[in-house]
């Protein structure tokens, strides 16, 4: 429910409290605004599906693609309001990992994105975006801490042998409202 508290769900055992969960918070059977997964491999699936259907419902006039080196992700397409995400280690160009950006616009060289918690806009070659960036349409839990998400938010992974209480907390608590929250396997 909407006004529902962690509290007497953090003495649950994780099975228990993973069946409330997902009893509070059902699948919607597609991928949200903002995804967020335990694992890449997830991550990279989710990207590939969150991306064909921003690209269906969106309709831009025409978008850019761009092939992400392995381990990094699937092809990005670059058009107006397609969010990215940081991959670096070390700051380059005034960027720090795991910023999420927007695209505003791109050209036949460059693409200008803008920072969602700053405003601040950076111009980016093609090669560093494709080099250093992927979706942002999914993240690791891990990259998601520390930020709040307006809009819709799945969880991935939650049957993951490796999903614990405190990714399950961190991955609840990453959304503006309850009511946008599913829980997707």
């Amino acid at each position: 429910t909407a006004s529902m508290s962690y509290g007497w769900l953090s003495e649950l055992p994780l099975e228990a409290l993973m069946e409330q969960c997902r009893a509070a918070f059902p699948p919607e059977g597609t991928p949200a605004d903002t995804n967020l997964c335990l694992c890449h491999v997830t991550r990279k699936r989710v990207i590939t599906v969150a991306q064909r259907k921003k690209l269906r419902r969106d309709k831009p006039a025409g978008y850019l693609i761009l092939q992400g080196p392995l381990p990094l992700g699937p092809k990005l397409y670059i058009y107006p309001s397609v969010p990215l995400i940081c991959c670096l280690q070390t700051a380059k160009q005034k960027l720090y990992n795991s910023q999420l950006l927007d695209v505003v616009s791109y050209d036949e060289s460059h693409i200008v994105a803008r920072d969602r918690e700053s405003g601040e806009t950076h111009t980016l070659s093609h090669e560093f975006v494709r080099t250093s960036c992927r979706s942002g349409h999914a993240f690791t839990i891990a990259s998601c801490q520390a930020r709040q998400f307006s809009g819709s938010v799945a969880l991935w992974d939650t049957r993951h042998k490796m999903w614990t209480k405190r990714h399950c907390y961190t991955a609840l608590s990453r959304s503006c409202s309850y009511e946008a929250l599913s829980i997707e396997d």
